[in-house]
């Protein structure tokens, strides 16, 4: 029985025999080789533009401007601090580095919980 197919013994079975590392290493592997529509979201350039700007000018910003629809509508940038991060991330690192930080927090999110699972042992 292959990974996905709904067997929760069997996950638990393969993070127990080679530990938790084993499991993120699978996700791991599972972002970088396998679908690309998860990281494949639009507005990520978008974030990276605002961060800049909340970096340059030391304020979140109040009014869009990034859309010719709502030119100066109000708004409320709620994702600032992502923003913020994803920025100088890439302004540092590039593009890559992004992609390599989303891999590296799914995979601890997804650890974490496989963690919590094998904690409780299988369901019953």
């Amino acid at each position: 029985m292959a990974l996905g197919d709904g067997d929760e013994h069997g996950m638990v079975a393969l993070v127990q025999a080679g530990g938790p590392g084993r499991g993120v290493g699978v996700v791991l592997l599972a972002v970088l080789f396998g679908d690309k529509a998860l990281l494949n979201d639009p507005g990520t350039f978008w974030h990276a533009r605002l961060g800049r700007e909340i970096a340059r000018t030391g304020d979140v910003p109040r009014l869009d401007r990034l859309t010719y629809t709502r030119d100066r509508a109000e708004w409320v940038d709620q994702s600032w601090g992502f923003d913020l991060v994803l920025a100088g991330v890439v302004d540092r690192w590039g593009w890559p580095a992004a992609v390599g930080a989303t891999c590296l927090g799914l995979a601890a999110l997804y650890a974490s919980v496989v963690r919590g699972r094998c904690a409780r042992g299988p369901p019953r």
